[in-house]
């Protein structure tokens, strides 16, 4: 296995702190799918990262959306799933969010719209998180870098298995 290390871009830690200061007036908030609308306005509001296209697709059958530098690696991708505790949190909402890793890695990044509980139980989400690889190596991408933020890390943990 190759690990590959970049260098911190200080501009994506602003973009950070001022993520976690918008998800900070949420906490306790969402505990069910009231708090699917109100969550994603607050992700829906990270700027765009410069120099990427995003484009609504479904990969393995899962819906989702592309995040697509103009010169990107050949072969190579990112799975990144939201969070938002396999209940709130859409692709499209993160669509922006994940951008900034295309941007900075040079590759498509894929956000799948995994299946949310309480209507889609266990495990629903893990099921949709392993169609989503299996269309990923369907498609001919050969490097795939799993990722995510707490549900989601959770999820691209769960693809490594």
């Amino acid at each position: 296995m190759t690990t590959t290390h970049h260098l911190e871009y200080l501009p994506d830690r602003a973009a950070m702190e001022s993520i976690r200061l918008m998800l900070s007036l949420m906490k306790g908030s969402v505990v069910d799918p009231s708090a699917r609308e109100p969550f994603d306005h607050l992700m829906a509001n990270t700027p765009a990262a410069p120099g990427i296209a995003y484009e609504a697709a479904s990969i393995g059958g899962v819906p989702g959306w592309w995040c697509l530098p103009g010169d990107a690696t050949p072969h190579s991708a990112i799975l990144y799933f939201h969070g938002g505790g396999y209940v709130v949190g859409s692709a499209r909402a993160y669509r922006h969010f994940a951008g900034h890793f295309a941007a900075r890695a040079n590759v498509c990044v894929f956000v799948p719209d995994y299946a949310l509980a309480p209507e889609h139980p266990f495990p629903a989400a893990i099921d949709d998180a392993g169609a989503s690889y299996a269309g990923l190596v369907g498609q001919g991408f050969s490097k795939i870098a799993s990722a995510g933020d707490s549900a989601g890390g959770g999820l691209a943990l769960a693809t490594l298995s």
